[in-house]
């Protein structure tokens, strides 16, 4: 045989192994690490929605954990659950306060939500009282009624029915609440302490961890509200009071005005403001290369957030709180992009 067509046949054999070899190799894409989310309560669907659109995106495998932002804070502070990214309702959860030296100096807003009071069939039916305080939000609101929500929160607070709220300590949810009634009195009774002392005083409120526990006791009518989320209220398919947006902690338009009120508990302050959902990348994050992939496919996947009642951010919020030389490349790049609006605390 020719010298040549000998050399050609091995040249064809060579290529045509190199391209099957390739057909059948496909780099690998880290799917040996699992991404890990650790997550306030309230969002438990949104993280398993957006770590199931990630794992079918990348065939990496996702895990969620769920609690409390500021429980969870701790938790992953003393190295108690892997996370690769947390996903917070509340960024003073990142703050050193809760997170020691894994505080990672910076988070994301990628949403916005609001507070709600939530309740069921079961809660209400056996309870006049409680239909009533139904029909009287329902109507003053509608109406924009001072002297119907101040007789509204005047028989919620009254000890006649129990309201759920969460431990502030543990769960944002929970001073929000709080922070709910304080303006309520502020507007409708010229007294911020007002529906706050009655509810202490009557003994009217019911709590746990965080509010995700109480919604069992609302379900089944052994208590007759709930401070939560509307995300919430709406992944677990309950009933709910619309509070006007000087109350609700979700509109921009008076962002600046919900930081005008502080909630006490214990030596901690809370202040007011608008409700975000934040995420980041804990310094002891298990994985921080797969963190921040994950943060990028979010960030390009906001507006699926919408489905879950949530108000997805056009333009996210990347808060910092450390000087910048400090900060991971990728939050370098992200502050370069100019996509972000850009907050610099001082924690």
């Amino acid at each position: 045989m020719n010298r040549n067509i000998v050399l050609g046949v091995v040249v064809i054999a060579i290529v045509v192994g190199v391209v099957a070899g390739l057909l059948l190799y496909s780099p690998p894409n880290n799917t040996s690490t699992p991404l890990f989310i650790s997550v306030a309560d309230a969002y438990t669907g949104e993280a398993s929605y957006l770590g199931e659109s990630f794992s079918k995106a990348t065939g990496v495998q996702y895990h969620v954990a769920s609690g409390g932002s500021f429980a969870l804070a701790r938790q992953i502070a003393a190295g108690s659950i892997p996370t690769t990214v947390f996903m917070s309702i509340s960024d003073r959860a990142y703050y050193p306060s809760f997170m020691g030296n894994y505080s990672p100096g910076w988070a994301i807003g990628i949403a916005t939500d609001e507070m709600v009071i939530a309740y069921t069939n079961n809660s209400i039916a056996n309870n006049a009282v409680a239909q009533n305080i139904v029909k009287l939000f329902e109507e003053g609101i509608a109406e924009n009624s001072s002297a119907l929500l101040a007789y509204a929160f005047g028989n919620l607070t009254s000890g006649q029915v129990r309201v759920g709220i969460s431990n502030p300590l543990t769960d944002p949810a929970g001073f929000r609440g709080w922070l709910v009634l304080q303006i309520a009195g502020y507007l409708y009774a010229h007294n911020e302490s007002l529906y706050e002392e009655r509810m202490l005083l009557n003994m009217g409120n019911v709590t746990a961890t965080n509010a995700a526990e109480l919604v069992p006791a609302l379900e089944t009518g052994n208590i007759q509200f709930l401070f939560i989320y509307k995300s919430a209220a709406v992944a677990k398919h309950l009933e709910y009071i619309e509070l006007p947006p000087q109350l609700n902690f979700g509109s921009l338009q008076y962002a600046d005005f919900y930081k005008q009120f502080v909630y006490v508990a214990g030596s901690q302050k809370f202040q007011g403001g608008l409700i975000v959902l934040w995420i980041s990348v804990p310094k002891n994050s298990n994985n921080p290369d797969l963190g921040f992939q994950f943060i990028n496919f979010t960030l390009n996947h906001l507006n699926d957030l919408a489905q879950f009642g949530m108000t997805p951010l056009q333009k996210p919020i990347l808060e910092i709180w450390v000087p910048q030389n400090q900060l991971p490349p990728q939050i370098q790049q992200y502050l370069s992009s100019g996509k972000f609006e850009v907050i610099n605390e001082s924690v």
